[in-house]
């Protein structure tokens, strides 16, 4: 007797995540490619490098140059946030599919949280992010310096 791979539940568990994905990755790759939005992704890398910044030294700054040393990824994103919750609800959904026994569901469900930790610390979460930020003018960096130091007043 041959057995199947999955059952028809499991495959439309798996076809509904994939779709998931493909709508996600291509939402963002479509806007991605769309001219108009290049200045605002350019004004998203500026704010991300200004934030960076912050994040590294806790004070605001006027000079530009130093801004544009700062990288342009940010790991409190939102984009990087949806991709964090993607692959935590894959591995999540993955393991209730698969895994045959109620006891070993649960303890991979425990197991994901520090999995989707560690992809997000080592920026493996942060794809979704780079199609959506461009590398910023010197202008652009200095619209976002004027945010920094609106924001490091709202802070202190």
């Amino acid at each position: 007797m041959i057995y199947s791979v999955c059952t028809s539940w499991q495959a439309q568990i798996l076809s509904f995540l994939m779709a998931f994905w493909i709508i996600t990755l291509g939402h963002y790759y479509v806007n991605s490619k769309n001219p108009k939005n290049a200045r605002t992704y350019r004004y998203h890398a500026a704010e991300h490098k200004a934030l960076n910044y912050f994040d590294k030294y806790h004070k605001a700054t006027n000079d530009c140059d130093e801004l544009m040393k700062m990288s342009s990824i940010s790991f409190r994103c939102g984009s990087t946030l949806i991709a964090v919750v993607l692959v935590f609800i894959t591995l999540i959904v993955l393991g209730i599919v698969f895994i045959p026994f109620l006891s070993l569901k649960f303890i991979w469900c425990i197991v994901c949280v520090p999995i989707t930790f560690f992809l997000w610390g080592k920026g493996k979460c942060d794809f979704l992010q780079k199609m959506v930020i461009k590398n910023p003018s010197r202008e652009e960096v200095e619209v976002a310096t004027c945010g920094l130091w609106e924001y490091a007043k709202e802070i202190e």
